[in-house]
């Protein structure tokens, strides 16, 4: 599991779907779901149920990827988050970029909330946290809050986005996160998630 994904998962009591413990457990199962956890998915998440018109996310890691959690989870709807790391990363905690997607459904978590705690407890835990960039945007049925963070980990300099969606109910928050390369700069680094994003994830509305 990502740093930021554990963030989340203790701040906000939901059920972690993956953990260091899991690794021989996901070892045993990989025959038979070794084709789903690689399988490019598409995955569709609520907003806003209550509106005229009908907000989700769509998300998708793409072709490439390889998931952390398992077969059982995937396919389970009511499992809180889901991580993606490059099939080429063979070292699951070692990973050279990582796109997470997770959920609180029905509890009415803010979106803006959610990043305040999440970055609270990043600028606890890590060293040279920078925020690069905030931003709270109220949509019609809607919140929306966007936020990125350099910083260092375990001797990692990583950089983070996270885009969050907030209805009067469900919540979704999707990010990537990449391990900074060799004299690149936090602008760079932030435009490779950038393009992620906008490539990986879409808002429907209707």
């Amino acid at each position: 599991m990502s740093f930021l994904a554990l963030l989340a998962v203790l701040i906000f009591s939901i059920s972690p779907s993956f953990s260091e413990n899991a690794k021989d457990d996901r070892e045993e199962e990989q025959e038979t779901s070794t084709d789903l956890r690689r399988a490019e998915i598409s995955f569709s998440f609520p907003i806003n149920v209550t509106s005229a018109h009908k907000i989700t996310l769509m998300a998708s890691p793409g072709k490439g990827y390889r998931c952390l959690q398992s077969h059982e989870e995937i396919l389970n709807h009511d499992t809180p988050l889901l991580e993606y790391v490059p099939q080429s990363d063979t070292d699951d905690y070692a990973w050279s970029e990582i796109f997470t997607m997770s959920k609180i459904i029905g509890q009415g978590v803010k979106a803006e909330d959610f990043h305040a705690k999440v970055s609270e407890g990043l600028v606890a835990n890590t060293t040279h946290a920078k925020l690069l960039e905030k931003k709270v945007t109220q949509h019609e049925g809607y919140t929306e809050s966007v936020i990125s963070f350099s910083y260092e980990l375990n001797g990692r300099k990583e950089v983070v986005l996270m885009h969050c969606y907030a209805g009067p109910m469900d919540l979704v928050n999707v990010q990537h996160a990449v391990l900074k390369k060799d004299k690149e700069t936090d602008a760079e680094a932030l435009k490779r998630t950038k393009d992620f994003l906008s490539s990986h994830t879409k808002l429907i509305q209707g």
